[in-house]
């Protein structure tokens, strides 16, 4: 049994982004004793975030546009 994807426009892609996004947001909140390190590790979860949110947002996008290429032009 396979199971039905929730949004069209989710990808595989976006899965295994996200899983990294998680391990990276585990790593920086389990580092305690080193400050600059934690913060380093902050900045790295906060650049992927910002790329991993910008994918979906393209992908959001591209899935409309597709969309709206199958629906005829007389019923908007």
């Amino acid at each position: 049994m396979t199971k039905q994807k929730s949004v069209p426009w989710w990808t595989e892609e976006l899965t295994i982004k996200r899983k990294g996004l998680n391990a990276l947001r585990r790593r920086s909140q389990r580092t305690k004793n080193n400050e600059e390190l934690r913060k380093y590790r902050k900045n790295i979860h906060y650049e992927e975030k910002t790329k991993y949110q910008a994918k979906i947002k393209a992908e959001k996008l591209k899935s409309l546009k597709e969309y709206c290429k199958l629906k005829p032009r007389t019923n908007p």
